[in-house]
């Protein structure tokens, strides 16, 4: 608010895309649909990650690919960051922070290890 002295916060807008998952290790199959589901609930979340980052540079942008693995009940017993091309620690820290707290139905044969890419960009 500039009458009160105080700044007012940039309005700032970003994309957050999701690729298609692929099963990277371990025993268990997971259906993509059940996947691309369970990511989708996420988006929003993770949208916010990067423009809570994007508020302080406006230039941010890149691919954050995250490596999930979940075990044979549905939960996400590892979340990690595995290629990180936006720059920025806590985009990456913030959506795998999102992720781990997903739950996926349950795997059939046991765990099963995904990698999720994502595509960050600014909208104009």
């Amino acid at each position: 608010n500039v009458a009160s002295g105080g700044m007012a916060e940039r309005e700032v807008r970003g994309r957050a895309a999701a690729e298609r998952a692929e099963a990277v290790g371990g025993s268990g199959e997971l259906d993509d649909a059940e996947v691309r589901r369970v990511i989708n609930q996420r988006m929003t979340a993770v949208r916010m990650c990067y423009e809570r980052q994007l508020r302080r540079n406006r230039q941010l942008q890149g691919r954050l690919n995250i490596q999930l693995t979940i075990g044979m009940s549905g939960s996400v017993s590892s979340a990690s960051a595995v290629q990180n091309t936006i720059g920025d620690p806590d985009v990456a820290a913030c959506v795998v922070s999102v992720l781990r707290n997903a739950h996926f139905a349950a795997p059939s044969g046991g765990a099963v290890t995904i990698s999720v890419p994502f595509v960050f960009s600014p909208s104009q």
